[in-house]
């Protein structure tokens, strides 16, 4: 795998804060917001006459009622505790008002504390602070090489400032032969140019392209449905490219693909469009769309074969020309 740095390859330009803010709940569970399991524990709350605080309750006998009064958790620290932190729950938030701070379950580290978080439901809403605001006619929203971007601007960023970088790979991490690269002709370049030599002397189907992270380097997931698919502007005459949609869970979880008419410049693709291949664990649309790592844009081929590309924008669904 290999990072990329756009000024130095193509010529074209010059690669977990986050920014939130306490939850305080009511007592009575029909008030208390548990969509999307942002926040699992309440607070101390002086409304209540009996001085208790409210901890949710998934057991509870009354399902539209599962926030009861618990006079001890305003003295107990743990609340994350009670609740699995798993691949199922990556993003969630909790509140213990024990320490008054706001714990996020995170992949393979469990439940963390964040002194920085101010309100539970702003972390998976507002991750980082990058806008999407399409600023070139002649481009998607996420990333354009025209206005010489470095880096594709996903706005899930975690505050690493490690989402968007364009890296590389392909079978030669695993002792194949094919090779990509990136930066030749960078003079008449307008994005992101370069060559792929598909070799099968090794592989019986090579494969070799890039890729970005959506949240940070270390493959966190994102959800990006609201995105509704993904568009690119693209010469590659020779070969259409394939885009891939990873799971946080990587290669345990079968990928979302689509493939590319070599004869166009240009393709918005819905969700819908993409399909799941058969490898790996199958997940439902939907839930797959909530934990996506990173996107991928490769080529690949049953026979030794070489071809060259020009990626000149990519964005959201219909926000390329």
């Amino acid at each position: 795998m290999n990072t990329i740095n756009l000024k130095f390859f193509t010529g074209c330009a010059a690669s977990l804060t986050l920014l939130c803010s306490f939850a305080i709940f009511g007592c009575s569970g029909a008030e208390n917001d548990i969509s999307a399991l942002q926040c699992f524990a309440g607070t101390c709350d002086e409304d209540d006459e009996k001085g208790h605080n409210d901890h949710y309750d998934p057991d509870y006998a009354d399902p539209d009622n599962a926030w009861i009064a618990n006079p001890g958790d305003c003295d107990e620290h743990g609340y994350h505790e009670d609740f699995d932190c798993n691949t199922t729950t990556i993003g969630t938030t909790l509140f213990d008002e024990a320490y008054h701070v706001i714990f996020v379950c995170e992949e393979y580290a469990g439940w963390i504390a964040h002194d920085e978080l101010s309100y539970c439901s702003d972390y998976s809403g507002n991750r980082g602070s990058q806008s999407r605001e399409k600023t070139n006619p002649q481009c998607g929203d996420l990333w354009c090489g025209l206005d010489n971007n470095e880096t594709v601007t996903t706005g899930l960023d975690d505050g690493s400032n490690t989402s968007g970088i364009w890296n590389t790979f392909g079978d030669y991490e695993k002792g194949g032969t094919s090779e990509i690269n990136v930066g030749e002709d960078s003079e008449n370049c307008q994005g992101l140019c370069g060559s792929v030599k598909l070799d099968n002397s090794l592989y019986s189907q090579p494969y070799a392209g890039l890729y970005f992270n959506l949240v940070n380097e270390k493959g966190a997931g994102a959800d990006i449905s609201s995105w509704k698919g993904f568009c690119i502007t693209y010469q590659t005459p020779e070969m259409g490219p394939t885009i891939e949609l990873v799971h946080q869970r990587g290669d345990e979880v079968a990928p979302f693909v689509k493939s590319l008419d070599p004869t166009k410049t240009s393709a918005n693709i819905s969700w819908n469009a993409f399909i799941q291949q058969q490898t790996g664990i199958s997940l439902g649309r939907d839930t797959f769309l909530s934990q996506v790592a990173s996107i991928k844009i490769y080529w690949t081929a049953s026979s030794t074969q070489s071809v060259t590309f020009e990626i000149t924008s990519i964005g959201t669904y219909d926000s390329c020309p």
